[in-house]
């Protein structure tokens, strides 16, 4: 944050460049330091649209695999992590169904399944592998 506020505030600071350079020199480096500011800043802004990488945006809209389901009830793994999950209708999912989370509350998701295992989001990263029973 401290960085930040150092690099956009670099236009002002410099204007001491006039002050310690010859009236040439200090335009170049004038010049210089604004250039990089902005587009530092232009950098900035466009991070800023960027989609969401983390968090409950990110979680609307998933794909997760079912761990256990039973009735309007189970648990599914959403990058690598287990959440509680429900569903309007009750819903026959086995262990390994990909299901569209479409709603977060709290530490709850609403989840459907797929039409025809097709959904218009992208599909999440983390690939389902079964625990193996320890022998």
């Amino acid at each position: 944050m401290l960085l930040m506020i150092v690099i956009m505030s670099l236009p002002l600071l410099g204007i001491g460049l006039f002050f310690a350079l010859p009236l040439g020199a200090a335009i170049a480096a004038y010049l210089a330091v604004v250039g990089f500011s902005v587009l530092y800043q232009w950098l900035m802004m466009g991070t800023m649209h960027l989609p969401a990488r983390m968090g409950r945006q990110k979680m609307k809209g998933s794909i997760a695999v079912v761990r256990r389901w039973d009735g309007l009830r189970g648990q599914v793994m959403l990058d690598g992590e287990i959440w509680q999950a429900e569903t309007e209708e009750k819903q026959g999912f086995a262990i390994g169904d990909k299901v569209g989370i479409t709603k977060v509350n709290g530490l709850k998701l609403r989840v459907e399944p797929l039409a025809n295992g097709h959904t218009n989001v992208e599909s999440s990263s983390w690939l389902y592998r079964p625990h193996r029973a320890a022998r």
